[in-house]
């Protein structure tokens, strides 16, 4: 449907999803400035590379996908695909840190899929005290098993260190699944707005 429209897709991968970069059918071309993966199948659906720097009307971004899926045992249990790699690993993030360097650790705007942890939108996550509320409920008996999170925040934790040492005018994320602005902080769902 997205490839029947006469417009391109710049996308972040996220996570629960496959990194196209270990996606076989995937090419490689230029775009604004930048390298991003297409399928030639769906020629106007990019997805951006980490660590990438590509310019949109004379302003930089560099960009940085995946985050880690909360519910990963869940997956794993139910047979429900989970990728191993959906959050940036060390090579990724060296090559972000040097990208940034070159740039004397100044870009006009940041585009990731999660946050830095210092932003995390803790009013859209259950807490230890209202899993305590939950538990102390009366529930009917059921065989199933209780959902219990896997959380690892390391990649929150490295973008905070992003965050802290780059000068940017924007930042632009996802994955939470909310509309909210924190300082310049930009997290999208179903909001639209122009990219600066």
């Amino acid at each position: 449907e997205m490839s029947a429209l006469n417009i391109t897709f710049f996308c972040l991968y996220g996570n629960k999803e496959k990194r196209p970069s270990n996606i076989s059918t995937y090419g490689i071309r230029s775009f604004c400035g930048g390298k991003v993966y297409y399928e030639p199948r769906y020629p106007n659906i990019y997805f951006a590379i980490d660590g990438e720097i590509y310019i949109v009307e004379d302003k930089r971004y560099i960009v940085v996908g995946g985050a880690h899926s909360v519910d990963k045992l869940h997956c794993l249990e139910e047979g429900r695909p989970f990728f191993a790699d959906e959050m940036p690993d060390d090579d990724i993030r060296c090559s972000v840190e040097e990208t940034l360097l070159r740039c004397d650790n100044k870009i006009y705007g940041i585009l990731t899929h999660t946050c830095p942890l210092k932003y995390l939108p803790t009013e859209v996550i259950m807490t230890t005290r209202q899993s305590a509320d939950l538990r102390c409920r009366k529930k009917k008996k059921s065989h199933k098993k209780v959902f219990r999170p896997d959380i690892d925040r390391s990649t929150e934790i490295w973008l905070d260190k992003i965050e802290d040492g780059v000068e940017y005018s924007v930042w632009y994320c996802g994955h939470y699944h909310m509309d909210k602005t924190i300082d310049k902080i930009h997290m999208m769902y179903n909001e639209i707005r122009p990219l600066h």
